[in-house]
């Protein structure tokens, strides 16, 4: 399967971005919101908090020991794994191996 191409420019750096901008009625009725469970709701909201500072903002990298730290679960990636697939609905996997969270790309390319 070919991956798709990342979703935003891999230049996009906010890193010096103290607030990321929420779209509080699109957050709290979308599919997210609606059908995961809390834990992989905490740590899906904590990964899309992660990424406006990664570079390229929007983006983190596919390497379960670093998502298990910025999803809350530190080094303890058995347990990260449990609720991986939920925390990361809406996520795209892009062929540089990084994911993408349409929104906050979105968001960051309006800042």
């Amino acid at each position: 399967m070919t991956l798709p191409n990342a979703l935003i420019q891999n230049n996009i750096d906010l890193r010096s971005f103290e607030f990321m901008p929420l779209d509080v009625v699109r957050f709290r009725d979308s599919d997210f919101t609606a059908l995961v469970d809390a834990e992989a709701f905490r740590s899906g909201f904590l990964l899309m908090c992660a990424s406006w500072h990664q570079v390229p903002a929007g983006s983190l990298p596919n390497d379960d020991r670093i998502l298990s730290n910025l999803a809350g679960f530190g080094r303890v990636v058995k347990e990260w794994e449990k609720f991986k697939d939920e925390a990361l609905h809406g996520w795209v996997l892009c062929n540089d191996n990084r994911y993408y969270h349409p929104v906050v790309c979105e968001k960051a390319l309006e800042s």
